[in-house]
């Protein structure tokens, strides 16, 4: 429900959330988001693409 909340820093944590853990089947669901018009969503939506299909550390 996060990533849908209209509240732009409940979506920010949920993007975060998703992110940290680097699960994939949320992929379709961030990408969307480097779009937003929130800086700061679309700034954690960056940040959890690049966790997610980016080198495992």
């Amino acid at each position: 429900w996060a990533l849908n909340n209209k509240n732009a820093d409940i979506r920010m944590q949920g993007v975060w959330l998703v992110g940290s853990k680097r699960d994939k089947k949320y992929l379709k669901a961030i990408v969307p988001m480097l779009k937003s018009s929130d800086e700061g969503v679309k700034g954690m939506a960056a940040w959890s693409v690049i966790k997610i299909i980016g080198k495992s550390s």
